[in-house]
């Protein structure tokens, strides 16, 4: 009995030693050095601890001994931080470097529609791209837990025009430029991997409809925005699941309202300030996720019932 319980014993101590040793290797495996520099960016840091809290650990069957197995939810917690974002007179941080706008408004519109969804797509990424379980929407349970990935924060000169750049016309100041038609851009726009943002930020490759049917949102960077990731307890029909979400509405582009549209991020008239991208999550439905950018105040107790 005493050699039985000892074999046990050491089929344990294994077991424990080997998934020290896959979290390690997921770790290893997941960090990157940015620019040469050996140093893990906030980015990867985030993607790497999002995988593995998403990680479902097996029992191990131990030959000659009846034990059920069980699952195990991973003991790993996120570790992702919110980027802040300073956007200061005439400079804006793009995935090529830092750009610097001027006197042309239709290169200065370009740059700043291709800053936001460069924006959407690192925090959609940090979060596995829509294909990892990083949350479990538990049915009956409202589950508006939402992430900030950045504050996107204009100065004064930005928003108003710095003196010293005099030429810009009050419709050409940076604060006062309209991103509009942006799903319409996200359809035609592509990542550095050569897929649209549209497809990219839905979870890749879902039926979805023509941009042109969606809202025609808009943004203007003369106040501060969030990035918002968000997993929820929404649910659809089974026939809709293959069209995700995208906006207010879920599934086949109804329009949702009240308490069910806040619970996707929108007010309760089924409006946004901003875009929001998502997909629907689990075989059974068992929810939604969504990425979003939104002006600050767009992050209230109605849209996110709590913040990580």
């Amino acid at each position: 009995m005493m050699n039985k319980k000892a074999g046990i014993a050491r089929y344990a101590l294994f077991g424990l030693l080997l998934v020290g040793v896959l979290i390690v290797l997921f770790l290893i495996l997941g960090f990157k050095t940015i620019e040469g520099f050996n140093v893990v960016g906030d980015v990867e840091l985030c993607r790497s601890s999002v995988r593995l809290a998403s990680y479902e650990f097996k029992a191990f069957k131990i030959p000659g001994v009846d034990l059920h197995l069980v699952s195990k939810d991973s003991p790993v917690n996120i570790h992702c931080k919110t980027q802040y974002i300073d956007l200061k007179k005439d400079t804006i941080p793009l995935a090529e470097g830092n750009v610097k706008l001027g006197s042309n408004k239709d290169f200065n519109k370009d740059k700043l529609k291709q800053f936001v969804f460069e924006q959407l797509a690192t925090c959609w990424y940090q979060f596995g791209d829509g294909q990892v379980a990083v949350q479990k929407a538990k049915k009956g349970v409202d589950t508006r837990a939402c992430i900030v990935c950045s504050e996107i924060i204009p100065d004064k000169k930005f928003i108003e025009g710095d003196t010293k750049l005099p030429f810009l016309k009050d419709d050409e100041k940076f604060g006062n430029i309209v991103l509009d038609d942006l799903y319409t851009d996200a359809e035609t726009r592509k990542n550095s991997a050569g897929k649209s943002y549209l497809k990219y930020l839905t979870g890749d490759g879902l039926d979805l409809q023509d941009a042109a049917s969606y809202p025609k949102r808009e943004i203007q960077f003369n106040k501060p925005y969030f990035v918002v990731f968000q997993v929820m307890d929404r649910r659809v029909a089974k026939a809709d699941v293959d069209s995700g979400i995208i906006d207010c509405s879920v599934g086949d582009k109804r329009k949702l309202t009240g308490d069910n549209a806040n619970e996707v991020g929108c007010d309760k008239n089924g409006d946004l300030d901003g875009i929001n991208f998502g997909k629907v999550i689990g075989v059974d439905n068992e929810g939604t996720i969504s990425v979003r950018i939104v002006p600050a105040s767009g992050v209230t107790a109605d849209t996110c019932k709590r913040l990580i």
